[in-house]
């Protein structure tokens, strides 16, 4: 199943789809669902002898997940985003990194 990563990859070569956060959010969807349809294909048939497809089999990564994300914004609340004493913090705050002029 080289082709569901081979794709992305070219599609993120291209600058403007970079730039654009709605194409990155659908692009990062479908890596997401490819890889989990990959390892499903991988490991379902060490199962059984037919593909059998459960609700759980979809319940079980998204609690998964939802458990890992939980635990990820507890602890990312609990701790400052940039570091205390940064010197560089101020460029990196600024709203926007013109060079030059208009």
């Amino acid at each position: 199943m080289i082709f569901h990563f081979a794709v992305p990859f070219a599609i993120l070569l291209s600058r403007p789809f970079k730039r654009n956060i709605r194409k990155l959010v659908w692009l990062a969807t479908w890596l997401l669902l490819m890889r989990y349809l990959d390892l499903f294909w991988i490991i379902e048939p060490n199962f059984s002898k037919t593909l059998n497809f459960t609700l759980a089999d979809v319940v079980v990564p998204v609690a998964i997940g939802g458990f890992w994300l939980a635990y990820f914004f507890h602890n990312l609340g609990a701790l400052p985003l940039l570091p205390v004493y940064d010197p560089s913090a101020v460029e990196v705050l600024e709203p926007a990194h013109h060079h030059g002029g208009a």
